[in-house]
């Protein structure tokens, strides 16, 4: 879904700094692409959890392109073995990983992106969010509280810098088909009780997802700000 995402702001003009930490080959056959195609695009090997990488990534970008207009926290980290992991089977550094990743790399990146942002009153930052989580899915024990972090981050970074011209919103997909599906292993059953759940009757796709954080980061949006946009065929978690 990153790959997605940095596709479509590079098709329409944005230089783009993107990070990458355990997908490299596929972050440079990206950056590669999108060179090729005269795109302005830099990939970048960070760990966002750790704060001098995410400095250092907003150091690139501002070095590389001037400014910082767009920040999108779509860093994610989550095993397959804690899918459905009953929480006595958890292990407690899985648990913190996951916290480190999903929601306080949300934070190093916005907390050192936002002071460039500031200078020139306009920043748009969006934080990738779960549908599930926001319902308590009991099957992502770990994955769903870091996510409901973000909610409430994006909640209150949206307040404190909303008068310097800066949006904080989330969004929250549902049930999308990035691979997962086979990834984890899931059965015909366990696939045709998901796609009960979900009114739309199919799994999400990746643009789907696209088209709504193209619009939350665009100027059609700059007067929503702390709201977390569910991207889901209409599913009720809770």
């Amino acid at each position: 879904m990153g790959a997605e995402v940095v596709r479509a702001l590079a098709a329409r003009g944005a230089a783009v700094v993107f990070s990458y930490l355990s997908s490299a080959d596929e972050a440079r056959a990206l950056e590669k692409e999108l060179r090729a195609a005269g795109a302005r695009v830099a990939g970048v090997p960070a760990d966002v959890s750790k704060e001098a990488d995410a400095r250092r990534l907003v150091k690139t970008a501002t070095s590389r392109f001037g400014r910082i207009d767009l920040l999108v926290n779509n860093a994610s980290y989550s095993s397959d073995r804690l899918f459905k992991a009953p929480i006595e089977k958890v292990p407690s550094e899985e648990f913190w990983r996951v916290l480190s990743v999903d929601l306080v790399g949300s934070f190093h990146m916005s907390k050192h992106a936002v002071p460039v942002m500031r200078r020139r009153r306009y920043g748009r930052i969006l934080n990738f969010s779960s549908a599930g989580s926001l319902g308590g899915d009991e099957t992502m024990l770990v994955y769903n509280p870091a996510k409901v972090g973000l909610v409430g981050l994006t909640r209150t970074l949206a307040r404190a810098v909303a008068a310097d011209g800066i949006t904080v919103n989330a969004i929250a997909p549902g049930s999308i088909d990035t691979g997962w599906v086979k990834r984890w292993k899931l059965s015909a059953k366990d696939l045709e009780e998901t796609l009960k759940e979900i009114p739309a009757g199919r799994l999400g796709r990746p643009e789907d997802v696209v088209h709504a954080v193209l619009f939350l980061l665009s100027d059609g949006a700059g007067f929503i700000t702390g709201q977390t946009l569910r991207v889901d065929g209409g599913v009720n978690f809770g």
